[in-house]
């Protein structure tokens, strides 16, 4: 079910009026679930009308503003004047006209929807095409969360049906789009916790995130987390002092809103570890009172229902219907992405536990054993994947002839003994020069309708990246963890060794895969699909890189033979490091982009010190 196209017969552009009469809360509002429906009708507003990136002036002191037309409250000390329920002038017109919104739109759910799904896509989209937004100021601002973070993570592709005929930038139209988002909610909006809000806190949160803006992201998820609390905290089965995620505010009559609870509680834990782990933080709020063994109980008491939104009404799930469908759920892939973090938070629970933690330990060996656990569960942690979710790495071995848009791509076999940056450096210049997929036709006539791409294969190789690159940052920060603890054993005065060195974990060679694997990633999944997982796929590359800098700096290991006999493939000299380094710093020009000054700087940095490494 996708958004339906607006009338084509044009609308007359209405004239701004003087002033604009705000719709006030009778008292004893109805703040029960979902969201409050105060409807504008022509006997009560006058409705704001604005053409085309047209605000209405500021209300100041000496004007008459908004509040002049209001009806006094009375009480027994005087008169004032009623507060307004919400903006009656913010409409979805001041970002863009209705039918370039829906494209808009229609590019969340084919390209941000896959790793965010918490809008259950046939309400909403029925709701749309009903106007609703007219009537429902908490469902406009969530419209305009959803074009916030589509614009800030695909500007490129807003391009095509843009055209630069509204903004000049895309992070202008982004900044316009997340001010009407907070101008549309309600006064009281804090009073209504339910998923709208929920949804439309998490995608403020992240387009603040990805566009480098901290400050902001952090107030908003602080806002998200908080609310869970509250609302988890409120429910009748949770106790105060130990919140449990597993029951409560998640449970509901209507299996839309359980969803979406759900789905809105896991992609809060994936956001936070994302954020802690890209901060060097260990602690997860969320999880203070869990224990490892507690962790898996609590997936599987909250894990989303792997069922596509069309079969998910009120009062049933239609698996029959489901199970019809040849192509596997969206939920399957965002599932797999909650238990890739769940991997994360049980090491967290483990090892950096206040009261049991093993680092708290002084025993390095007790370390040494817990880490190469969890370091085998992560790197096999997407061995279960179905096949449409599976990324073949041997594509890096062997020519691939075309990709699916019948380009050439010439993919250059990675030497197996390369010693020097020249191979590995030539495949990716082979993968960068690839023609781009930001061809779209300015202006294509009347009555011709492009064929839309297959909805789940953009899906599957959106979150393909989502899951691989994931994987191997999580994978790269439990391996320097090891890294260190075995330093511990094997240096200094109280220097242990090894029972079974030929057992242990070959901390060189699995580096090398990390790199050689993310690059593979890299090479086999368009841009287009690269794109929407936006500033964390950037930050979990610049990590791995500026880990590789540090390997440079500090000269480690180079020349020397691998420390298991079992390697058969390790870190051969400092100049393969170099390669890997030169190769994800144009990934990441390509990435970033050449409007984001920040990372262009952080780019030029770190090329400056790999020169004078």
């Amino acid at each position: 079910m996708q958004i339906s196209d607006v009338n084509s017969t044009s609308m007359p552009a209405s004239t701004p009026t003087t002033t604009t009469r705000l719709l006030s809360l009778p008292p004893g509002s109805d703040q029960s679930e979902g969201v409050h429906r105060a409807h504008r009708t022509s006997s009560n507003a006058t409705v704001f009308s604005p053409s085309l990136g047209q605000l209405p002036d500021a209300v100041g002191p000496g004007s008459t503003g908004v509040f002049s037309a209001l009806s006094p409250v009375v009480t027994s000390s005087g008169s004032f004047p009623a507060l307004p329920a919400y903006r009656m002038d913010i409409t979805t017109d001041l970002l863009l006209p209705r039918e370039t919104l829906g494209l808009l739109l229609k590019d969340f759910f084919y390209y941000i929807y896959p790793l965010n799904p918490i809008v259950h896509e046939p309400s909403f989209t029925a709701d749309f095409n009903a106007r609703r937004d007219k009537s429902d100021p908490m469902f406009l601002s969530l419209i305009f969360a959803m074009c916030t973070v589509t614009i800030i993570s695909f500007p490129r592709k807003l391009q095509s049906y843009c055209q630069g005929r509204y903004y000049n930038t895309a992070i202008q139209m982004a900044e316009r789009s997340h001010r009407l988002a907070l101008l549309a909610r309600p006064v009281d909006y804090l009073e209504r916790l339910d998923v709208t809000l929920l949804s439309s806190l998490y995608l403020l949160s992240l387009s603040a995130w990805y566009s480098n803006n901290a400050n902001r992201g952090s107030f908003y998820f602080a806002e998200l987390s908080l609310a869970l609390t509250i609302l988890e905290r409120a429910s009748p089965s949770s106790q105060f002092n130990n919140p449990d995620f597993s029951h409560g505010f998640m449970s509901s009559n209507n299996l839309i809103t359980m969803e979406l609870r759900k789905r809105v509680f896991w992609i809060t834990v994936v956001g936070e570890i994302s954020r802690y782990s890209m901060e060097g933080k260990i602690n997860l709020p969320l999880f203070l009172k869990y224990s490892s063994a507690d962790l898996d109980q609590l997936y599987l008491d909250t894990v989303p229902a792997e069922i596509d939104d069309a079969f998910i009404t009120p009062t049933t799930f239609d698996f029959a219907a489901a199970r019809l469908e040849p192509k596997i759920s969206h939920m399957v892939g965002f599932n797999a992405c909650s238990k890739i973090h769940l991997v994360y938070a049980k090491y967290v629970a483990t090892c950096h536990n206040d009261e049991t933690g093993v680092w708290r330990s002084a025993d390095p060996e007790l370390k040494r054993r817990v880490l190469k656990t969890f370091l085998k569960d992560m790197k096999t942690a997407l061995d279960w994947l179905p096949p449409e979710l599976k990324l073949d790495m041997r594509m890096a071995e062997a020519n691939a002839g075309t990709d699916a848009d019948g380009l050439p791509l010439e993919m250059v076999p990675w030497p197996a003994s390369a010693t020097t940056d020249g191979d590995i450096y030539l495949s990716m210049q082979a993968f960068l020069g690839r023609k781009t997929l930001y061809q779209a036709v300015a202006e294509l006539p009347d009555g011709i309708n492009i064929p839309d791409p297959d909805r789940h294969e953009i899906s599957y190789e959106v979150q393909k990246a989502n899951l691989y690159v994931t994987q191997l940052y999580l994978f790269s920060i439990f391996l320097s963890d090891y890294s260190r603890v075995i330093s511990d054993l094997t240096s200094g005065a109280g220097k242990i060794k090894l029972v079974n060195p030929n057992d242990e974990i070959d901390i060189t060679h699995d580096t090398d895969y990390i790199c050689r694997a993310m690059l593979v990633v890299m090479r086999c999944i368009k841009f287009e699909h690269l794109e929407p997982n936006g500033q964390s796929i950037i930050a979990k590359i610049r990590i791995i890189a500026a880990s590789l800098l540090n390997d440079i700096r500090n000269d480690i290991s180079y020349g020397q033979q691998p420390s298991t006999p079992s390697s058969t493939s390790s870190f051969a000299n400092k100049a393969r490091t170099e390669a890997y380094l030169v190769a994800f710093l144009e990934l990441l020009s390509k990435l970033a982009g050449e409007n984001n000054a920040e990372d262009k700087g952080w780019l030029q940095g770190l090329r400056n010190e790999a020169n004078a490494a």
